[in-house]
């Protein structure tokens, strides 16, 4: 399966508003992730996850130590 790209004219923070909470999860500033994109958890330095996401070649997606907690509990559901 391709990685898909879609142009859009809506900041990150307005297409996260749009999308269902229950199944996307804004991991930073970069990357709002479906759920079933996300295929490892790490744990990295400083208190902070790194997260791997499918069809995705960004190594660095880091999720900042405010927000661990809340992916947590988000991915035990």
């Amino acid at each position: 399966m391709r990685a898909k790209k879609y142009v859009l004219d809506s900041t990150l923070e307005q297409v996260e508003a749009q999308v269902d909470p229950a199944i996307f999860f804004r991991l930073n500033r970069k990357y709002l992730s479906h759920v079933d994109a996300i295929e490892e958890v790490l744990t990295y330095s400083n208190s902070r996850l790194k997260v791997k996401l499918t069809n995705c070649t960004d190594s660095d997606i880091l999720v900042s130590r405010e927000k661990v907690t809340e992916l947590k509990n988000w991915l035990d559901r």
